[in-house]
């Protein structure tokens, strides 16, 4: 070959080596989700060519993978932690990232989220001490139930926990944060069994893991499972139970203090759930641990990682906190009309914010997560308090901009396969330099401007390192933390239940200002933004509660919120009222050990004391009303297991479209059974394009039997007339769901 061949020879090779590493980059960027791509831009990775090279093989992030083929993960050297259904846990190398576009099969990988806690009398107001006793007929105190914990840790050398013949209830503690092994299936953190408690208790040793040093965890399970044993003082033991004294504990200690990754949220769930398959109970999870980062509607992988490990289980139920945002100014949402901002929502198109205050040589930011609805095409600019304006941006991309103000990070998203929703993450922070940062992020007001098409959007200040706070504008609704929007989670939002307490420092002693009865200030108001489901699903006692005290907190609590017996402490929060529900379960579970998440939860609507509600079915501060779970064993026994008619509605069936193909109408009838079907029920109709934006929906009450007709008149579209095409439409009662298609052609 002469040298001119050779050297186009050369130059095809390394153009293939190009297009190749071309292609890569490109791929791992489309699996990967905006808030992946906006983290690794604040870990400062440099993403050329795909491949992230700053501190990659020392920087681990916590991740979720949605594939069809977990099994392909670990052949390819990704080592997976746990897996529900399609979504997958790992906690890998930013190194390792580039291998994830080399497996096949792979939809996306998310970042996973930071999620903060959820921070006697009670269990009369729930009606838990007639189960205790055995109104009914028979005593349930949850025995041969196993109550998870994902917390804090837990005062494993606390009474309330160890049975009369001195044997701890705690069959196991997965500690994530000890490194000393042996570690769970998922690869991290060291597990104690229940010989391991019980020698160390024996022979007074504190060498088990898994200690609370911030007192919440140990409270949350005191509420669930305490027996109140540790009573001191000369107070009798009968004070302080909880829902269930005799259930058994498995207990996953999530961190010290602070923040947790979601994804770790899940491993523990996961956890729990395969000790009680092996152990052959049920077990009933609960997590008083949320987020406001994510699109709130159980689509994201949290959620749904939550709903996989409930879908389609017996002796399986999740109960997480609503959350402790109400009032507070971090959410708002608006409306786009003809690419300007509009004066729909009080032209909320502009939304202002403030930095409160800044702190010196700790990096600053503020955070936000926000959506457009519906492939309502969003612009952002964003104007510092200096009058700097940066935008409006709009195209799918990581952005980074410097100003006097602080640097603006941006990562715009794209409609994926399954929702038309975009997802735009925003942070502003201090300037960062080689040798680490400059204090400049301002303290003032911001603005963000958003444009675009007509379309609805909602935003999330879901994290930030100052006091800051939305000051025009915000939106006191969709608080709901995440994962408190998926289907079969059960969100429990907080009411005051008592407003003072035997204390040392005086009997009684109360803060004030509060009333018995009313909703807790704090609790997080839904709706959710899901069409099918609302959250919150209800309200429990979660102002003040009295619980059990964790010997090991760091820190002197105030003993104005202490107990006379001195073991037991005051605390709020919906962290504080999740457990009573899910101890109330544990009851449940004792009665019938095969319910399924969706029975609890009907069940759990069936009891609700729903006077709270003002003559409406369901309310976004109180969900369905106040847990009853002496009502809802009531209706265990009755099989009331259906959501919307609190009786489970046989199969329902709907017919062709018809005409179709259509000019501008067409029908669907829709035929609801006879038997097994208390009324009302709630039916929701919608329509979406091949593309997956729907262009019109509807909701229905239905009050009898026999057939409904649906129309859908082109004209009365969500945003302007749809053009000739195939469209799906989508019928859904409760959890049941048809779908068909139809043709417009014009």
């Amino acid at each position: 070959m002469n040298r001119a061949g050779r050297f186009v020879k050369f130059l095809i090779l390394i153009l293939t080596v190009v297009l190749y590493s071309f292609s890569f980059a490109q791929d791992l960027k489309n699996i990967m989700s905006p808030s992946l791509r906006h983290k690794l831009q604040m870990l400062k990775a440099d993403d050329t060519q795909g491949i992230y090279k700053n501190n990659s093989d020392k920087e681990f992030i916590n991740i979720f993978i949605n594939t069809e083929h977990p099994e392909r993960l670990s052949q390819n050297g990704i080592r997976i932690s746990t897996a529900a259904g399609n979504i997958a846990t790992a906690r890998i190398s930013i190194s390792q990232l580039k291998l994830l576009s080399q497996i096949p099969g792979i939809e996306s990988v998310d970042a996973a989220a930071m999620c903060n806690p959820m921070l006697d009398i009670s269990i009369k107001d729930i009606g838990v001490d007639k189960l205790h006793s055995g109104v009914s007929g028979t005593s349930y105190t949850g025995k041969n139930v196993i109550i998870g914990i994902a917390d804090y840790g837990i005062d494993w050398t606390n009474r309330d926990f160890i049975t009369n013949d001195n044997k701890s209830r705690i069959l196991f503690i997965w500690d994530q944060t000890d490194k000393a092994g042996p570690a769970p299936s998922a690869g991290y953190g060291t597990e104690f069994t229940n010989s391991q408690i019980n020698d160390a208790l024996a022979n007074h040793y504190l060498n088990i893991g898994g200690k609370d040093y911030s007192g919440h965890g140990t409270h949350v399970a005191g509420i669930a499972a305490g027996n109140g044993r540790a009573a001191g003082n000369s107070m009798d033991d009968s004070v302080y139970v909880g829902m269930a004294p005799e259930a058994d504990l498995i207990i996953v200690k999530l961190a010290d203090n602070g923040i947790v990754p979601s994804s770790n949220i899940c491993d523990a769930a996961s956890y729990i759930f395969e000790k009680a398959r092996q152990l052959g109970k049920p077990a009933v999870v609960n997590i008083s641990f949320g987020t406001q980062r994510g699109p709130h509607n159980g689509t994201s992988d949290y959620e749904k990682y939550m709903d996989n490990l409930l879908s389609g289980e017996k002796g399986r139920a999740i109960v997480v906190a609503a959350g402790n945002d109400g009032q507070r100014p971090i959410h708002f949402t608006g409306e786009l009309s003809n690419g300007e901002p509009s004066p729909t929502l009080d032209d909320s198109a502009v939304v202002e914010f403030s930095v409160d205050c800044i702190s010196e040589n700790v990096e600053d930011y503020v955070s936000f997560d926000i959506w457009s609805i519906d492939y309502t095409a969003l612009q952002i600019k964003v104007t510092t308090p200096k009058g700097e304006v940066v935008g409006p941006v709009k195209d799918q991309g990581d952005y980074k901009f410097d100003t006097d103000s602080g640097t603006v990070y941006l990562t715009i998203g794209k409609p994926s396969e399954t929702s038309s929703d975009v997802e735009m993450l925003l942070t502003i922070s201090d300037s960062r330099t080689q040798n680490g940062f400059v204090d400049n992020l301002y303290q003032g007001k911001w603005k963000l401007t958003f444009y675009g098409n007509a379309g609805q959007f909602h935003g999330w200040l879901y994290d930030t390192s100052v006091s800051a706070h939305i000051s025009d504008n915000y939106s006191n609704d969709y608080l709901v933390a995440e994962p408190g929007n998926s289907m079969f989670t059960i969100a429990v939002g907080a009411y005051v239940s008592r407003t003072e307490w035997p204390s040392l420092f005086s009997d009684p002693w109360g803060p004030g200002d509060i009333t018995a009865g009313d909703i807790c200030h704090f609790s997080s108001p839904g709706p959710s933004l899901s069409e099918f489901w609302q959250k919150p699903t209800i309200t429990a006692p979660g102002e003040y509660i009295v619980s059990s005290l964790s010997s090991f907190v760091h820190y002197s609590p105030d003993y104005h919120y202490i107990a006379t017996d001195s073991v037991h402490y005051a605390m709020r929060g919906t962290s504080m009222a999740a457990p009573h529900v899910t101890g109330a379960i544990a009851l449940f579970f004792e009665k019938n050990p095969n319910l399924s998440a969706s029975q609890v939860k009907s069940a759990i609507i069936y009891g609700a004391q729903n006077d709270v509600l003002q003559g409406e079915y369901w309310d976004p501060v109180w969900g369905f009303g106040k847990f009853d779970a002496f009502k809802s064993m009531q209706g265990i026994r009755m099989q009331v297991i259906d959501e919307n008619s609190r009786i489970i509605p046989e199969k329902f069936t709907v017919s062709n479209a018809f005409p179709n193909p259509f000019n501008s109408t067409s029908n669907i009838i829709v035929k609801i059974p006879e038997n097994g079907v208390k009324f009302p029920v709630n039916m929701y109709f919608s329509v979406y394009s091949i593309r997956g934006r729907k262009v019109f929906s509807s909701f229905k009450k239905i009050s009898t039997s026999g057939e409904t007709r649906i129309v859908w008149n082109t004209s009365e579209n969500l945003n302007s007339i749809p053009p000739s095409g195939i469209y799906i439409y989508k019928v859904s009662i409760k959890n049941q769901i048809i779908t068909g298609k139809m043709l417009l052609i014009k």
